[in-house]
């Protein structure tokens, strides 16, 4: 369906120029946009209301908020993650300790 005087562009479609800000041309969120959405359930915010008014899925946004917690929870870690790899890869080997040959 095509909207009257709309140039032929299907009933709910986005132009590329015209599209909520913080959405590219495809409806994707940049990773500010999905923070601010994140922060504002994190200050009380219903999950709903919040959802309602972006246009996307309480699981999309409950996903978003577990990627966001996740993350913090990784830059608190005392030991970078590649860091930790190398010694859980070394401690497996056996490498990373010197043997005595006597």
């Amino acid at each position: 369906m095509t909207v009257p005087g709309g140039a032929g562009f299907p009933e709910g479609a986005r132009r590329a120029t015209g599209g909520e800000p913080g959405r590219n041309d495809r409806g994707r969120f940049s990773s500010r946009r999905k923070m601010e959405a994140v922060l504002r359930l994190l200050r009380g915010e219903a999950l709903d209301a919040v959802s309602r008014e972006l246009g996307v899925t309480a699981g999309t946004l409950s996903g978003w908020g577990e990627a966001f917690l996740a993350g913090g929870q990784t830059s608190l870690k005392s030991r970078p993650a590649d860091e930790q790899c190398c010694h859980a890869m070394e401690d497996a080997r056996g490498c990373g300790r010197r043997r005595s040959k006597r």
